[in-house]
């Protein structure tokens, strides 16, 4: 299974599990995050993660949160590879 694809199937669950979602207000995007959410990665996952935000110069952490929103919001781009 690709990475993207694990991707999609985690967000996909977390979405389905989490159906609140459809009356969140559109201003609270703009608000510092308040919730924590713990992923489990298969084994060698966290290595390319921490190698893809590291070419991007990003901490893993916030490459996830990058890759993760750029999927939910249907935008293209992750920040580029410098």
């Amino acid at each position: 299974m690709s990475e993207s694809a694990l991707l999609t199937l985690l967000m996909d669950t977390v979405l389905e599990e989490n159906s609140v979602v459809a009356g969140v207000d559109s201003s609270d995007e703009d608000r510092p995050s308040s919730e924590r959410v713990s992923l489990r990665l298969r084994q060698g996952d966290r290595r390319r993660v921490i190698a893809r935000a590291a070419a991007r110069d990003m901490k893993p952490a916030s490459y996830l949160v990058a890759l993760i929103r750029a999927h939910v919001r249907h935008e293209a781009h992750v920040p580029a590879v410098d």
